[in-house]
């Protein structure tokens, strides 16, 4: 395992998995896969709450997609699930204390579960910095 991080958060991925950086945002892929998981950071003011998760989820919860509570390595917040522009949408929207991290995995409809796996593992080892 490797990591992937920023001066924010770090992750563990797997060795045959490939992080580039983007400014703040990392790009997170396997090479011969099918999807990518992006991941920005956000440092706000003051410490983030459930109503501030749901303000920056608004467009797609006002579309009809359900938020769903989740707990990732150091981090809380919510999870929404959908497809949009002929692509699988999978956001988490964590936040710990006052650092919101928006993570996006997107790939091709009907393949989402090839990856969704190890998304899992990654991500369950999510940790503040």
């Amino acid at each position: 395992m490797k990591t992937c991080s920023n001066d924010h958060w770090r992750l563990l991925l797997p060795d045959d998995w490939v992080c580039e950086s983007e400014e703040d945002t990392r790009l997170i892929y396997h090479p011969g896969g099918i999807g990518t998981l992006e991941i920005t950071p956000s440092l706000q003011a003051e410490a983030i709450d459930d109503e501030d998760l749901r303000y920056f989820a608004s467009e797609q919860i006002e579309q009809g997609v359900q938020p769903a509570a989740v707990t990732v390595g150091d981090f809380s917040g919510i999870e929404l699930i959908y497809e949009h522009d002929d692509l699988y949408w999978r956001d988490w929207l964590l936040r710990n204390d006052d650092l919101l991290l928006l993570a996006t995995y997107t790939c091709p409809p009907g393949l989402e579960t090839k990856e969704e796996g190890m998304l899992d593992v990654m991500m369950a080892t999510l940790k503040r910095r």
